[in-house]
């Protein structure tokens, strides 16, 4: 009996044992889980942040994106309204143009005109001795009154 005590104690004594190892690994277990828990949670917070950093760059960005958008449209609405006013200028320019040759023209047939009126009224030469005529001593020529 005293060997089945003895085997009794020693097996007490290893399950006592065992039981001291699976409480240190219990709390083995629950401190790594909770260190688990904790980076788990600093990961979640640096994500979290970090996607609303992303959110913040791509929403800042896509503002940009439309006044560059805004921009081009009104640059190319003032490009065509530029042209169409330079057809409008290069067409007044041309009728201008049209209107001083018109003018030019009529402006050297009355000049013709006028010398051949002036012509027809001025005595010739030969007849520089007619009233209405007067030699200059200096130069020899004729002027009219």
């Amino acid at each position: 009996m005293v060997q089945a005590k003895t085997v009794a104690e020693i097996a007490l004594r290893g399950l006592s044992e065992e039981a001291d190892r699976n409480k240190a690994f219990e709390e083995r277990l629950r401190t790594l889980s909770e260190n688990l828990k904790v980076e788990q949670a600093e990961r979640t917070k640096r994500f979290d942040k970090e996607v609303a950093d992303l959110r913040q760059a791509s929403d800042e960005l896509q503002s940009k994106l439309d006044a560059e958008k805004a921009a081009v449209a009104e640059s190319t609405r003032r490009g065509e309204e530029l042209e169409g006013k330079l057809r409008e200028s290069g067409s007044e320019v041309e009728r201008i143009k049209a209107e001083l040759e018109k003018q030019t023209a009529e402006q050297q047939r009355l000049e013709t005109e006028w010398h051949e009126k002036l012509n027809t009224a001025q005595p010739s030469p030969k007849n520089s001795n007619q009233p209405g005529a007067k030699q200059t001593s200096a130069t020899g020529s004729s002027r009219l009154r």
